[in-house]
């Protein structure tokens, strides 16, 4: 079995994905369809990532996957709200 992130692991995790792909916490969110609150959450280490974002982290950065491509990869189109660059926090 896969040893899971702590929290301050999930919390690092989360915001350096969220640089990576010049998201804001908010749009990270929207992007893993988690409300605003979780997201605040997530970035404080307040609770854990689930297993399928650290799946997700993982196999796009394996694959140099934007969170626009895994939209285009499995079939959909980015959502009107999804709006990665603007600061709304």
């Amino acid at each position: 079995m896969t040893r899971r992130f702590s929290h301050k692991q999930a919390a690092e995790s989360f915001r350096a994905h969220c640089e990576k792909f010049g998201m804001t916490q908010i749009g990270m969110g929207r992007f893993l369809g988690v409300s605003q609150r979780q997201s605040r959450r997530l970035a404080a280490g307040d609770v854990q990532l689930s297993r399928a974002t650290e799946m997700l982290f993982a196999l796009m950065n394996k694959y140099k996957v934007t969170p626009e491509q895994a939209y285009k990869l499995i079939g959909m189109e980015l959502p009107a709200i999804y709006d990665q660059r603007v600061k709304d926090e």
